[in-house]
């Protein structure tokens, strides 16, 4: 049923939003390509993967669309996968606007398997906008994840601080929460961007094993820096911490993309992240 409840509202909003969507300027097309390497301590190997994506603003109604490949690797196990994902924004008022994501990965540890979230944004003032949203997830091997998630975000002149609680109901785990907080500051060369996050949601960790319960940390940040002629350069750098009854690990991460006639993907959710 809650999955039911989630394909029927996103199907109605793609289909009410493509009739209300302005004709295509091909100015409007953004691409970027952009790739990362994140080395597990201890035997937990290591991970790389690169994304092309596209974005295509027409009016009320943006569409995006990615395609990913990765690597994970530990020990003497490679495990290689290909994601596919789709992603509808549409104002449908001054007020409220709607996100809506789906994607599709082969069955490896190394991408999200199958997902499909829904957000709804209220803007309560010119400057704050709430967003309440809904989340369906499945990890390999066949562990199922729902969410609900409420956040908050300030938005202000050249940035925003934004804030979004998560609660899991997972396969084999029980319950869960997630705490995200992200800010973005832009100054005349560029812009910056930060995320921390904490919770006890770790079957977001790529395991190669079952998962378990216990608690994460993660720090990002991200800079993009345009260069020439539309095209900027973004580059950052992570840090993740588990702690789980069995094992403690961290993971370190860097990433290096290059966006062509706009922003990141990072930039053009301008309330961050999964």
């Amino acid at each position: 049923m809650k999955l039911q409840f989630i394909l029927g509202g996103a199907a109605a909003i793609c289909a009410t939003s493509a009739n209300a969507a302005k004709p295509l300027d091909l100015r409007s097309i953004t691409a970027s390509l952009e790739g990362e390497y994140l080395s597990y301590s201890g035997p937990n190997g290591s991970r790389i993967t690169v994304d092309a994506r596209t974005r295509i603003d027409a009016g009320d109604t943006k569409l995006d669309f990615a395609l990913s490949q990765g690597v994970r690797k530990a020990g003497d196990e490679k495990f290689n996968a290909t994601r596919a994902q789709a992603t509808l924004v549409h104002n449908w008022s001054s007020r409220f606007s709607s996100r809506t994501s789906a994607s599709i990965a082969t069955s490896n540890p190394v991408f999200v398997n199958r997902e499909l979230i829904q957000d709804i944004s209220f803007k309560v003032t010119s400057t704050t906008v709430l967003t309440a949203g809904g989340r369906y997830a499945r990890y390999d091997p066949g562990l199922d994840a729902w969410s609900w998630s409420l956040g908050a975000a300030q938005y202000f002149r050249g940035g925003f601080v934004s804030y979004r609680f998560s609660s899991f109901d997972i396969d084999q785990l029980g319950h869960a929460v997630g705490h995200l907080v992200s800010a973005r500051l832009d100054d005349p060369y560029g812009g910056n961007q930060v995320w921390f996050g904490h919770g006890t949601a770790l079957h977001d960790a790529d395991w190669l094993g079952a998962p378990e319960k216990g608690n994460y940390t993660q720090i990002e940040y991200r800079r993009t820096q345009p260069i020439a002629g539309g095209v900027s350069v973004s580059l950052g750098v992570k840090r993740n911490w588990y702690d789980t009854p069995s094992t403690k690990f961290h993971g370190t991460g860097v990433r290096l993309g290059l966006i062509f006639n706009g922003k990141s993907a990072v930039q053009q959710e301008e309330v961050a992240k999964r």
